[in-house]
């Protein structure tokens, strides 16, 4: 993967790749990527592309670690995966 200081740039890259997952192996790849790289917002991306596809429990577990993130963009995408599943 490189320098701790080049994986960012390989997550958002890989973020904006995937920002339409068509497969579970897909959302796994970018799962497992910010697994090891510590991007937890990246992380809680990954999850909701997972309940995006059916995973059952999956946006319950992207809404608890977002509580703890400062990102009003995740924070948005979280609301709209809420309102989706209610929906």
């Amino acid at each position: 993967m490189g320098p701790p200081r080049l994986r960012w740039p390989h997550c958002v890259a890989s973020t904006v790749l995937t920002s339409c997952p068509t497969t579970r192996s897909t959302v796994e790849a970018l799962h497992v990527l910010a697994s090891r790289t510590g991007m937890r917002d990246l992380l809680a991306r990954a999850i909701l592309h997972g309940a995006a596809l059916g995973a059952v429990g999956e946006a319950d577990v992207a809404a608890l670690l977002a509580g703890d993130l400062e990102s009003p963009p995740l924070a948005a995408l979280v609301a709209q995966s809420s309102e989706g599943a209610s929906r």
